[in-house]
């Protein structure tokens, strides 16, 4: 075991503590995969093997606490009684060394129940966590569990991570649960968030069941408190920007237009109201490189009173001179006559989502074949799309329909006009 440089037992340690979570910091710059998934704790399970290699290194010898420190601790979750992981993380991991454990943190996960619990000692807790974890890259509060119980009503506007300083943060993927619905007066972001030097990625959830918010049109996660405490410079580092949850306009004219100066991808899983459309891609259309239209279970977009029309996707063409990428469900593909005049001159790739349920449970109904007479027509015209050089299907609901005739034509069209067409059968 000593024969062995210190550079090769730390790939090792490297490859045997590797989990999905660690693609989101540890492959370049920071960027969100089309269609991806970030309400829930999806990766939770890979995160619990990697952590269980972990504690196995971590007991052998102090030789290899010391080549394996930076791998433990990049990836932790704070849950309540969580008091001897913040001891842990403000000490020396090894005495002799002057790194704490929270040095090395890269990621923390804020796990919230259906009851949107926030108990005061978890909430001291996490910020002794978080105050320890100053090289933190990745914040994420995420769905645990959909357990149906009532919170109590905390009506307070601060929280005590409110002015936590985390000055690496780039990414901030934040959900709220139904208990923070009760009243404009709760919680919201935390304070630090709107003042982070270095964010890249803002994500915003709302949970949302059926067809309404559980709680109405209410926009919690900004009070209006926080967003008058703004200064000129609040989110404008940020390049990524994705919604799930509805936002009224007053949001959209005092922070988003006047501050997402950096944005170049914006993803909207949530439908928004004509003045929000109208307004956001109005004044930040020209700089968009990327746009992303999906749906995300258990936000059925299909399944609430208002949808995005056809003119929409021509509306954001329209908008967006610049858009490079256009991520789409399949669900607001254009049908209609005058929204197949659309186009772009920009428009290097088109990328379509359609899950198995959408194709069998008869959501495109009479569109289906609209549907595949516009995406035939937006690869062989190419004086509508001229740069158009990659289609991709994402999905299992194009399984079966990838082997019909219909399809035959899609890729002989791709092939005479040099587009590149890819299917990806995997559910996002």
């Amino acid at each position: 075991m000593a024969l062995l440089p210190d550079e090769i037992w730390q790939w090792i340690f490297y490859l045997a503590t590797d989990h999905l979570a660690r693609r989101e910091w540890d492959d370049g710059p920071m960027e969100i995969p089309p269609f991806d998934i970030f309400r829930k704790d999806a990766d939770s399970a890979s995160a619990d093997e990697a952590l269980t290699v972990k504690v196995s290194i971590f007991l052998v010898c102090k030789k290899w606490q010391t080549l394996s420190a930076k791998f433990l601790f990049e990836d932790i979750r704070i849950r309540q009684g969580s008091y001897a992981l913040a001891q842990k993380l403000e000490q020396p991991l090894i005495p002799s060394s002057d790194n704490t454990a929270g040095a090395y943190v890269r990621r923390i996960v804020i796990p919230v129940d259906m009851s949107g619990n926030w108990p005061k000692t978890l909430e001291a807790n996490a910020r002794r966590i978080m105050m320890a974890c100053p090289n933190t890259l990745i914040l994420a509060r995420r769905m645990e569990s959909f357990r149906a119980r009532y919170a109590r009503r905390r009506n307070f506007t601060k929280i005590a991570i409110d002015d936590v300083q985390m000055p690496r943060l780039r990414r901030v993927d934040w959900n709220n649960a139904p208990a923070l619905h009760y009243d404009r007066g709760v919680q919201g972001f935390p304070t630090f968030i709107w003042s982070l030097p270095a964010l890249e990625i803002l994500s915003v959830s709302d949970y949302v069941e059926g067809h309404e918010s559980h709680y109405g049109k209410r926009f919690p996660w900004c009070l209006k408190s926080k967003v008058n405490a703004m200064d000129s410079t609040s989110l404008s580092t940020i390049h990524t920007l994705r919604l799930e949850s509805r936002v009224n306009n007053d949001f959209v004219t005092d922070v988003l237009e006047k501050r997402l100066l950096s944005v170049r991808h914006l993803i909207i899983n949530f439908p928004q109201g004509h003045t929000f459309r109208s307004s956001l891609f109005n004044a930040i259309g020209p700089q968009l490189q990327v746009v992303e239209l999906a749906t995300r279970p258990p936000v059925l977009i299909y399944d609430l009173e208002f949808n995005y029309d056809d003119m929409f996707w021509k509306d954001i063409l329209s908008a967006c001179p610049n858009l490079r990428s256009f991520h789409s469900h399949i669900l607001y593909f254009p049908t209609s006559t005058e929204s197949q005049s659309a186009k772009s001159e920009s428009l290097k790739e088109l990328k379509l989502l359609m899950r198995t349920e959408d194709n069998d449970k008869g959501q495109l109904g009479p569109k289906k074949h609209a549907i595949y007479d516009n995406l035939l027509s937006t690869i062989k015209l190419r004086s509508r799309y001229p740069l158009l050089d990659r289609v991709e299907l994402h999905g299992s609901g194009w399984s079966s329909i990838y082997k019909e005739s219909l399809c035959d034509d899609l890729k002989r069209a791709a092939v005479e006009c040099h587009v590149s067409l890819s299917f990806e059968s995997v559910d996002l």
